[in-house]
């Protein structure tokens, strides 16, 4: 048995964050990682706590096909506002200040605003299925 390197393994808790998202469309998680290889944050995406999510069919975009609805579809398409936190976002709520090197390990390519919200937070590195970005 072989075991996995450190970026498989911080994916695969990423992944397992994903499986906590309220999204019926996307579920996706992140998890920040020290340099030390120590976590110092997690998230899913997700509503504030308390509130309905799109589980119980709260989101306008939740209850619209693919087709009707692509992914990154601009908000002023006529789909809606997506009402959840991305999982990136909800991550950094919990990252403090003093946190150098850290790296984020997310399910899939951060979208424009949560990659500039990791890179302003001092994120140095993204990792994600398909790529990541290196600061």
């Amino acid at each position: 048995m072989s075991r996995p390197t450190f970026d498989d393994y911080f994916m695969g808790l990423a992944q397992a964050a994903a499986r906590r998202g309220d999204c019926t469309r996307s579920q996706v998680g992140a998890v920040l990682v020290r340099a030390n290889r120590s976590t110092c944050g997690t998230g899913y995406n997700g509503v504030m706590p308390g509130k309905p999510g799109c589980l119980e069919g709260a989101c306008p975009r939740g209850q619209l096909s693919y087709e009707e609805c692509p992914p990154y579809a601009p908000y002023d398409s006529g789909t809606g506002e997506c009402i959840a936190t991305h999982a990136e976002m909800n991550a950094l709520l919990f990252l403090p200040d003093t946190e150098q090197a850290v790296t984020c390990y997310v399910t899939r390519q951060p979208c424009r605003d949560c990659h500039f919200a990791l890179m302003l937070h001092g994120v140095q590195r993204i990792v994600w299925p398909e790529g990541e970005w290196n600061a």
